[in-house]
């Protein structure tokens, strides 16, 4: 090899190095009355993106659950029966699939295993009736919606750890395993989370959501009302919570992760970076390049 070729392969090493390293994963939120949050899983503490809009202008969705997969955010429009692909950088509804579902889902949540099959939990039956809740799977195809199980419980957190597919219940005080071929339901425990909302005197309940973490293994639920709104962490072996803090928005109705598009290289690739560009000083200096 050449001494050019040397300094071309550092020099190529640590180009690599700085475009392939990406931010980590921001945790979204969505509230009931149609806005974007992101959540820092520190704190709790959520700050708005912006209003859910379409062509520019704000849209009543009364959002079933938020997801992310390929890449994309999705939100399920219940007012229109529609799935929605959302800007996480505005909150702007940038496209629209109609999975076929044809009855009224009421609450619940959606989440995508990482094969980019979607699986929904409503709490409404496959007539739209109050009674029991309904499973359905999906994807982002028109017409893609199957029901898995019409006796189903009431949910208002799904999210996979790995390929295991979690509830989290409407009341926000059991963590469930379901099964994604019957619907069937596991028990795992109890969340020990319910809290009175100094407020109104009553639980925080109604609303919430469920996102497990990819950068740090953490599965994360919200417990919403029409005041106050909480995040904590979920053990997926006992169900146990513990609480993270308050998010600051009431009715948040969704959680999901999503890779960040921050470009800036991460701490350990700086050091890598640095240590090829001293070689590549190195070379250049001894070779006189």
């Amino acid at each position: 090899m050449t001494n050019t070729s040397r300094f071309g392969l550092v020099a190529a090493i640590a180009l690599t190095l700085s475009a392939t390293s990406y931010g980590g994963q921001i945790l979204y939120g969505i509230t009931d009355d149609d806005n974007l949050i992101s959540i820092n899983t520190t704190t709790g503490a959520g700050t708005l993106i912006g209003a859910i809009t379409l062509g520019g202008n704000p849209i009543d969705v009364a959002p079933l659950g938020l997801a992310s997969s390929g890449g994309n955010l999705y939100a399920y429009d219940t007012n229109n029966g529609l799935l929605r692909q959302i800007d996480p950088t505005t909150g702007a509804i940038v496209a629209t699939v109609d999975l076929g579902i044809a009855f009224s889902t009421g609450e619940g949540d959606m989440t995508f295993r990482s094969d980019g099959t979607g699986y929904m939990a409503s709490t409404l039956d496959d007539t739209g009736s109050f009674g029991s809740g309904t499973l359905l799977s999906f994807s982002t195809s028109p017409g893609s919606a199957t029901v898995v199980n019409s006796t189903f419980g009431s949910y208002d957190g799904l999210a996979f750890v790995g390929n295991t597919l979690f509830g989290f219940d409407q009341q926000g005080d059991s963590l469930s395993t379901i099964d994604t071929t019957t619907g069937a339901e596991t028990l795992v425990g109890a969340t020990s989370i319910l809290t009175i909302d100094p407020s109104s005197g009553f639980p925080i309940y109604g609303f919430g959501g469920l996102a497990y973490g990819p950068n740090d293994s953490v599965l994360y639920g919200d417990l919403s009302n029409f005041s106050a709104s909480n995040l904590y962490t979920l053990d997926p072996s006992t169900g146990t919570g513990t609480l993270v803090g308050a998010i600051g928005y009431s009715e948040v109705d969704g959680l999901a992760f999503l890779a960040t598009t921050d470009s800036t290289p991460e701490p350990s690739t700086l050091v890598l970076l640095s240590g090829a560009l001293l070689a590549a000083g190195a070379f250049r200096k001894r070779f006189d390049l």
